[in-house]
């Protein structure tokens, strides 16, 4: 399972695990437990596939590419064997960007803290080892404050060439200034993003695509008409726009990209991606 995606902030999906278990409420819905039903297979078996590790092999253009969209790589029943095999292919195969989410960043911390040492030995025969690896994005994602600030401080403790966050499903209000902020020498807040703070490079928000109404951050323009109720199309409600605008704010003021992947609603596209008359689609290596 792989190759090119709907997903705005990637080329392509690469699958070499696939199953998840739940971990916090920004899971009830998934997207890829979904995704899993339909094919007849138990989302909450975790399955490795080794037959898939050198598919990133096989794409000789460059692309970005999502790392385990159907798991979490870092899944306590993902053995380090395993992962660090995934590792070694990203080190081998340079012409990619290679974009890893998970939402157990204590054991990614654990994982590629000690990698360094595991690829120098493990793969002598490849180039000198640049670490961290260049080409390897790490993530985390939250829905809420709560889980924002249990994950994002281990994401920050993880060494990475670049740093980003996923608010999807964003659930409620995020404020992200003590990570995107420090206090400078004369006392004044000043952007992390000086070479010796660890900092955040990305921020992507989106809502959630078929889940209940009070979770979505869109609403069904409504009137009473003749004949009845008439519908329009779907907007962001009151309160979403100001999450997400309050966030998008934050990051330009800090020069950290922004993307805006989508409002969500009953189909990822209900809401479209539209923030104050423009689509935000920023990279950290664009902006």
């Amino acid at each position: 399972m792989g190759d090119k995606t709907e997903i705005s902030w990637t080329d392509s999906t690469w699958n070499p695990v696939s199953g998840c278990t739940k971990v916090s409420t920004g899971c009830k819905f998934c997207y890829a437990e979904r995704v899993s039903k339909r094919m007849g297979k138990e989302f909450t078996e975790v399955t490795l596939h080794p037959e898939r590790l050198d598919q990133p092999l096989r794409w000789r253009k460059s692309r970005k590419i999502f790392v385990c969209s159907m798991s979490d790589l870092f899944h306590e029943d993902v053995p380090d064997t395993f992962i660090l095999d995934a590792v070694k292919m990203m080190r081998y195969a340079t012409q990619h960007t290679y974009q890893i989410l998970t939402k157990r960043p204590e054991r990614m911390r654990q994982f590629i803290s000690a990698a360094y040492v595991m690829l120098a030995t493990s793969n002598p025969d490849l180039p000198e080892l640049s670490w961290p690896l260049p080409n390897v994005w790490l993530g985390i994602s939250a829905e809420n404050q709560e889980q924002a600030d249990k994950r994002i401080p281990l994401l920050l403790q993880t060494p990475a060439a670049v740093r980003f966050v996923s608010l999807e499903p964003l659930l409620g209000s995020i404020n992200l200034d003590r990570y995107l902020w420090a206090s400078g020498d004369d006392g004044e807040p000043s952007p992390r993003n000086d070479p010796y703070t660890p900092s955040l490079h990305w921020i992507i928000v989106g809502g959630e695509s078929g889940g209940p109404p009070e979770r979505a951050l869109v609403e069904r323009e409504s009137w009473h008409g003749q004949g009845g109720m008439k519908y329009g199309p779907w907007v962001p409600k009151p309160d979403a726009l100001e999450w997400v605008r309050g966030i998008r704010d934050r990051c330009v003021a800090a020069g950290i990209s922004f993307l805006h992947k989508q409002w969500g609603g009953p189909t990822p596209k209900s809401g479209g991606r539209v923030l104050d008359g423009k689509i935000w689609h920023q990279f950290p290596d664009e902006n």
